[in-house]
């Protein structure tokens, strides 16, 4: 009995022997050839299966969710729920509009003028800065405006629950100045405001 260690915990032994000979009736070669065998479709399918039963990450349901600001007019209904999966029924922005914290439901009314007027939503990016922190960014841009923000969202069983503004930049864009028969985007007005927490 050379270099032999036995160990008396039933789950180590168990293990060791299911490593060693396989599952019960079945080579561990079989197994590991198994494995390899596996096709790359049934893999994406085993992930998709398991993404329905897990559901989209709050990254994932956020991309999408800016994904269909694509800049075409859009009535809200379209895209209604998709701002349901992502923003959580207690969702309280602390953007202060008019001395007010914005609710979910002005939050709503606010995209939905969004998507109206054809806005386009690029991502300048996504971290997670905590266990139930995430810090982003992303510019909303149409023929009247644009909007670059950062915010610090707070999740809750995967959707924005808090959102607190960190920077906010808007400029309003002049659409009837034309140049050489295309739009010339003049400057009209500049608003920062700049809130650290």
């Amino acid at each position: 009995m050379k270099n032999t260690y036995i160990d008396a915990n039933p789950a180590v032994i168990y293990y060791v022997d299911k490593q060693r000979f396989g599952g019960p009736g079945q080579p561990a070669e079989q197994t590991s050839h198994d494995a390899s065998r596996k096709t790359q479709k049934e893999q994406q399918d085993e992930m998709q299966h398991t993404m329905y039963l897990i559901g989209p990450t709050l990254e994932q349901k956020f991309r999408q969710y800016l994904a269909a600001f694509d800049g075409k007019k859009k009535d809200f209904s379209e895209v209604e729920h998709l701002f349901d999966a992502l923003f959580h029924k207690e969702f309280c922005d602390t953007i202060n509009f008019r001395q007010q914290a914005v609710s979910r439901e002005q939050m709503k009314a606010l995209h939905a003028k969004y998507f109206a007027m054809g806005t386009k939503a690029t991502l300048v990016h996504y971290r997670r800065v905590g266990f139930s922190t995430i810090d982003v960014s992303y510019n909303l841009f149409n023929d009247q405006e644009e909007v670059v923000t950062r915010q610090l969202i707070t999740r809750q069983n995967g959707r924005i629950v808090r959102a607190q503004r960190i920077s906010y930049l808007r400029v309003a864009l002049n659409v009837n100045d034309v140049c050489e028969g295309k739009r010339f985007l003049g400057l009209l007005k500049l608003r920062a405001q700049v809130h650290h927490t």
